[in-house]
């Protein structure tokens, strides 16, 4: 019902899908404000904060059905999920080093 809703908004839930993101979002957010020694989220802490979300989210959420059609061995079975979850931290992980690289080159 919640990936309907984000492809197809019909009002009905009102504003309880994104409620329901928010606190995570928000600890995401402190994370990466964290990481980078910011007082508060920039553009850049925004964009990564919804490019982290969005890889488990293809996986585990909205495109799970593709996943499953696809390829469903990245994800059948536990060891399957358990290691999709490993990769999924190494590149959030290279993804963080990769912002963290762009802002000491900026400066």
């Amino acid at each position: 019902m919640h990936s309907r809703e984000e492809a197809e908004p019909s009002g009905v839930l009102g504003d309880a899908l994104t409620k329901s993101f928010q606190p995570n979002h928000q600890q995401m957010q402190a994370f990466l404000c964290r990481e980078f020694n910011l007082k508060k989220p920039d553009i850049e802490v925004d964009r990564l904060t919804f490019c982290l979300a969005g890889l488990a989210t293809v996986y585990f959420h909205g495109g799970r059905g593709a996943v499953e059609e696809f390829a469903p061995q990245l994800v059948k079975g536990k060891k399957a999920r358990e290691t999709m979850v490993g990769r999924l931290v190494a590149y959030a992980t290279a993804l963080i080093e990769a912002e963290r690289v762009r802002r000491v080159v900026k400066k």
